[in-house]
């Protein structure tokens, strides 16, 4: 049956199908690989029967099957995303033991499956792995999970059942079910696992002990009443959408401990007012502040080398901030719209400036830049198109280092201003 199959010039990836309206599949002996999407849409497959050859099923590999039942070989190792996305009619699933992560959305949607046995080897459960699969009343967690989305779980007969309070795996706090107003994570926690607290509306105060050493992704997301969080000096990463729409959260103490905040960590965060960046952070990164419209003062390191893109997205009242020495790029739109803003310093070490970056800053009076050689040339500094609004353009003055006024106005952005002036 190898010969309905698509594969690559060494035999070793199956890239594809030629018949979407198969409904059974031998992969041959010597195939190391399912490529991504290989059998997406293959709405009438039931039945495949895979080599102990085979390494790696790649993101969407079986999107939308109707699979049964599934052996997987133990020599997989890598299972991508949304694999077996919307296997509706999967019942089985025999994971393999050399599984180290169960990627987002591996299994979501597969509503027939009723158990899982997730092996020991498996130290990452991601966000959304068997969402919805609404059947799954009955799992077996390994013993050395690390990290756990709990999401991975949502609209499972499991998740449904848990009785009300915190559930933890491995000292992780997994996911706390209830109406909480305060919470109090006891010492020896060591992670708030994602979406630990996701949607709690009520809480207002949290506790976090000495012990816990990182806060997942979306740990405190939608947590609307939230007003204040003392993270403990033990904690080293905040990760993606940490705290995004805590919008009474007015104030956070980020300790020297972090050296990663990840995406989208303080996004939608409206009442926040001033943020110290701990030295050490290297990148400010995607929307981690972005609609902070509070947000009036922030303080970025030395450390810091790059503004991602959004980064201070519509901070309508950020008015303070430094940029710091060693900052090289600055992303798309990372200031844009920050009406408040009017005096911008950066060093010569600045490299680049993305499109729209500091689009919609209708404040900004005074704009100092200490680059003596422009254009994309070694050691000059490149800005995009539309980096700047025409009213800026037109109010903004810009200060320049001595001996480069000719620079300055042959450059096609920074030329445009009406204003230039040396330093």
């Amino acid at each position: 049956m190898d010969d309905i199959l698509i594969l690559s010039n060494d035999c070793k990836t199956v890239k594809g199908v030629k018949d979407k309206f198969v409904t059974e599949i031998v992969i041959p002996k010597g195939v190391t690989t399912i490529g991504e999407t290989a059998f997406e849409d293959c709405f009438n497959l039931s039945v495949i029967e895979l080599p102990d050859t085979l390494t790696t099923i790649e993101g969407g590999a079986f999107w939308q099957c109707n699979l049964k039942e599934i052996n997987l070989p133990d020599s997989i190792a890598t299972i991508g995303d949304s694999a077996f996305f919307n296997n509706q009619e999967l019942r089985y699933i025999k994971l393999p033991k050399n599984l180290k992560k169960i990627d987002v959305l591996t299994f979501s949607g597969c509503s027939s499956l009723t158990e899982i046995i997730i092996p020991d080897g498996v130290t990452n459960i991601e966000s959304g792995a068997f969402a919805d699969c609404t059947s799954l009343k009955h799992i077996k967690f390994p013993k050395e999970l690390e990290h756990i989305d709990i999401s991975a779980f949502s609209g499972t007969k499991w998740y449904k059942e848990l009785p009300n309070g915190p559930y933890y795996i491995n000292n992780i706090l997994c996911t706390v079910k209830g109406d909480y107003d305060s919470f109090s994570i006891p010492e020896g926690v060591t992670k708030i696992g994602g979406s630990a607290f996701y949607d709690c509306s009520h809480l207002t105060y949290i506790d976090i002990p000495n012990s816990v050493i990182s806060i997942g992704d979306g740990a405190f997301e939608n947590c609307s009443s939230l007003k204040c969080v003392d993270i403990p000096t033990s904690v080293k990463v905040i990760g993606y959408d940490a705290f995004k729409n805590c919008k009474s959260l007015q104030s956070i103490d980020i300790p020297s401990s972090i050296t990663k905040i990840n995406r989208f960590a303080f996004e939608g965060c409206t009442s926040l007012r001033k943020i110290i960046i701990p030295d050490g952070i290297r990148s400010i990164e995607m929307r981690t502040f972005s609609g902070c419209i509070s947000l009036q003062s922030v303080i970025i390191p030395e450390s810091v080398t790059s503004i991602e893109s959004k980064a201070f997205d519509e901070c309508k009242s950020l008015s303070t901030i430094n940029m710091p020495r060693n900052l090289c790029s600055i992303g798309d739109s990372a200031f844009r719209n920050c009406s408040s803003l009017n005096v911008l310093s950066f060093s010569d070490s600045l490299r680049s400036i993305d499109y729209l970056a500091f689009n919609g800053c209708s404040a900004l009076r005074s704009l100092h830049f200490q680059n003596k050689i422009l254009g994309r040339k070694l050691y000059g500094l490149d800005i995009s198109g539309s980096t700047f609004d025409n009213e800026t353009l037109d109010k903004c003055t810009l200060y320049i280092p001595a001996g480069t006024r000719w620079e300055y106005r042959h450059n096609p952005i920074l030329g445009r201003f009406k204003n230039i002036e040396i330093e």
